[in-house]
């Protein structure tokens, strides 16, 4: 249980806990090593020290030579937020085939090959974690909260927006922006964007809207219509959770998608997301 009597069980392996009443982030925990299983205990260690990096779940796996009981036949390390893509491509090419490496964990393909997943894991976290310190970077940290406020002030303006990360403002900026300055594009949101939101939650069955209607007054008449209270306070409230949603998926899926496509592109950026901030790094 946690110290901070938040009255609620921590997560497996390693979080950080919330107090209840504040909401704020109290300290991170740490689990006693021993309810970890012993064969990926070094690894999820190892991991845990690397930035941008909270395990959520782990287990060894059948027939690995460690195992007391039987969680999962396949050894995995789960986490609780997406990995540095950066990291997550020095995976890819460390642990080869004999690991399915996504954005939210690493598992192994085959049950009898275990043993081997977990010693190559362990070999390239080892190996990620005392790697030569690279160039200096720029850092950046957004607050979550301020970054949505932000996203959703541009999205309200109803433009084609394109927004990038410059490293002299040290900031997200409009794009185009200063020629003179060195900015990537990360993020792009059409005009219409809070149309197509509209549109994917009307399409729900709960918040199904008469076709006549959609066709008589569009997405966009009938999110003005709703913002007015037209189809009642609790359809009302059902939009706003759900943009607030779409909202928090530009802060942190999308973004880290546009970091992805930037690195595939040859530019050394990273990006990673916990519960209060967004952390970008750029060399």
């Amino acid at each position: 249980m946690c110290k901070a009597r938040c009255r609620v069980a921590c997560h497996v392996d390693w979080s950080t806990c919330r107090n209840r009443v504040s909401g704020r982030r109290v300290y991170s925990v740490r689990l006693d090593l021993r309810t970890i299983d012993a064969g990926i205990r070094d690894a999820v260690t190892l991991l845990s020290r690397i930035p941008g990096v909270t395990t959520r779940a782990s287990c060894e796996g059948a027939g690995s030579g460690f195992l007391r009981r039987r969680h999962a036949d396949l050894a995995y390390v789960a986490l609780r937020y997406p990995m540095p893509p950066r990291l997550q491509d020095f995976f890819v090419e460390q642990l080869d085939s004999i690991a399915r490496v996504e954005c939210d964990g690493i598992y192994s393909r085959w049950p009898e090959k275990n043993g081997a997943f977990l010693r190559r894991l362990e070999r390239a976290a080892r190996a990620y974690v005392l790697r030569p310190a690279p160039r200096p970077a720029l850092t950046l940290r957004w607050p979550l909260s301020k970054l949505r406020a932000r996203l959703a002030r541009l999205v309200s303006r109803e433009e084609d927006l394109r927004i990038g990360l410059c490293r002299v403002c040290a900031d997200l900026v409009d794009e185009p922006h200063d020629v003179s300055h060195e900015s990537v594009p990360l993020l792009r949101v059409p005009a219409d964007q809070q149309w197509r939101w509209f549109a994917d939650f009307a399409h729900q069955p709960h918040n199904a809207l008469d076709p006549g209607l959609v066709a008589r007054d569009g997405w966009q008449g009938l999110t003005m219509r709703t913002l007015r209270g037209d189809f009642g306070a609790a359809f009302h409230r059902r939009w706003l959770r759900h943009r607030a949603r779409m909202i928090a998926a530009l802060a942190t899926a999308h973004l880290r998608s546009g970091v992805q496509a930037a690195r595939r592109h040859g530019t050394d950026i990273d990006f990673f997301y916990d519960g209060t901030h967004a952390v970008c790094a750029w060399r």
